[in-house]
């Protein structure tokens, strides 16, 4: 929950002060993207922690391997000499591998997960990631402003980012009652 109110503390920061000096928005975009990295961190790692608890083996894998992705993007992301256009090509292409690898590894898991757990945490694994999804396909269509150029109305409240928003938070707390699920069938 505490990373959760994180991503949207950065992001409320990024946003509302990013436009004052190209130094302060630099500064904004580093603590927007180490916002979304801790949440993503953050419920990355507890998923994998309760997914695989029946295999420590494999948890202890996929944990040490997201975490090391995380560090490179965090490295990535507040440096100085890694902030660029380029670079910041490179952080997206990594948290949409973290997105794809997480799908992957979630379908890997209905293979080897309990029957209960899956009917219980599936709906919202799947929820959350056609939310993700969409939030994504949104964001980088820029829809729906791409069809409806200059109007004042989607401008303020219909533009693709504040849609994004709101399907990247819908997501999260999808992702929140899915740990909070995950937490009670383990420890019921």
């Amino acid at each position: 929950m505490i990373s959760s109110s994180w991503v949207f503390i950065a992001s409320t920061i990024y946003h509302i002060l990013n436009c004052i000096s190209l130094q302060v928005a630099t500064c904004c975009y580093k603590i927007d993207l180490l916002g979304i990295t801790y949440q993503l961190m953050n419920t990355t790692v507890c998923c994998f922690f309760f997914m695989y608890h029946n295999n420590p083996s494999l948890r202890r894998l996929y944990i040490a391997f997201y975490v090391v992705l995380f560090l490179i993007i965090i490295l990535f992301s507040t440096f100085d000499c890694f902030v660029s256009t380029r670079m910041n090509t490179i952080v997206m292409v990594m948290f949409n591998l973290v997105f794809v690898l997480t799908l992957i590894s979630g379908i890997q898991w209905v293979y080897i997960g309990g029957e209960n757990e899956i009917s219980e945490i599936y709906p919202f694994m799947i929820s959350g990631f056609i939310l993700f999804s969409l939030g994504l396909i949104v964001f980088l269509t820029k829809f729906p402003e791409c069809l409806f150029i200059n109007y004042a109305f989607i401008d303020m409240f219909f533009h693709s980012h504040f849609i994004w928003h709101f399907l990247t938070a819908a997501a999260i707390i999808s992702n929140q009652f899915m740990i909070i699920r995950f937490y009670h069938l383990i420890n019921s």
